[in-house]
Order: structure tokens, then sequence, then C-alpha cells
């Protein structure tokens, strides 16, 4: 049912948008959970485990894991993974928890980007101009017709 996996140091192990097919369990060694920037935003360690959010909601990976340190793991395929789910219903409410926790910090990270791209590109946005499109200060495009004031004139003398 579980296969090992032995990972070297900076070695990938699943890639964010990829299609998951198996969940991976830590005996020994630390993964780093990296965003699209390589930055660090967790860290998981032995008896941890991930890539139960591809399985369990039939999605592609939310997360690009990589090894910190040499790892062994064990590896669940998603077709075991739905056997050990109903032989084991109290561990799988336990990990369904951990998913839906898991996945709805990733749901609120990105809508929390989402505001903040939108913030930026209204901050970046120039003010209003009060030129016209000839650059003219002071006057709209409405304005180009020039104004002239006359000024009465005397009747023609017969």
């Amino acid at each position: 049912c579980l296969k090992s996996r032995v990972c070297l140091p900076n070695s990938f192990v699943v890639r964010k948008g990829e299609m998951g097919t198996e969940m991976y369990f830590i005996s020994r060694g630390e993964l780093n959970v990296v965003n699209e920037d390589d930055k660090v935003v967790f860290t998981l360690k032995d008896g941890g485990f991930f890539g139960e959010i591809a399985l369990l909601y039939d999605t592609k990976r939310t997360a690009s894991i990589v090894a910190r340190t040499y790892c062994d793991m064990f590896i669940l395929t998603k077709d075991d993974f739905k056997k050990v789910m109903k032989k084991f219903p109290s561990q799988s409410k336990g990990i369904k928890e951990i998913a839906k926790e898991r996945f709805q910090k990733i749901v609120d990270d990105e809508k929390k980007k989402d505001t903040e791209k939108k913030e930026a590109s209204k901050s970046d946005s120039p003010p209003p101009s009060n030129e016209n499109s000839k650059g003219e200060p002071g006057k709209n495009d409405d304005d180009d017709e020039e104004m002239t004031t006359k000024t009465p004139q005397e009747p023609e003398k017969k």
C-alpha cells in the first residue's frame, strides 16, 4: 500500500499546478512549502503530511514542496488513499479537517493577494489631469471654441 521514497536536499517533490495523484507522509526530514516567488511559507517535519488537498478535492497541487534536508517519506496513491479513508473513518476525519484548514488558508491568501494587487493598481494610476487633450492647462476639451466677447457696435449711419 505505502511506497517509500528518499529525497535529496533542494529537490522538488511536487510543483504547484501539477495534478495530484499521491499523498506523502514524512518519516524523517524537513520539507519547505514555497510560494511562486520561491519564498518559504511553511516547513513540514517528521510526522507531517502533504498532498491530501489534491486527492480530497480532486484538484491540482496548491503548493510546491521542496526538500530542505534528506527526507524519507511514504507515498499513498489516490486509489489506496480512498480505501484508507473508508477503512479508518476517525483518522480520515482528522485529515479532512487539516485539508479544509489548509485549503481555506490558500483561498484567503489568494483573496488577500488580489485585494493588494487592486489597491496597488489604483495607487499606480495617475491622478485626473486638469489639462485637455492638447495639454492646455485649465481647459477641458469642451472649451476648444474660443469665447470672444462682443462689444456692442454702433448703428450704421445712413
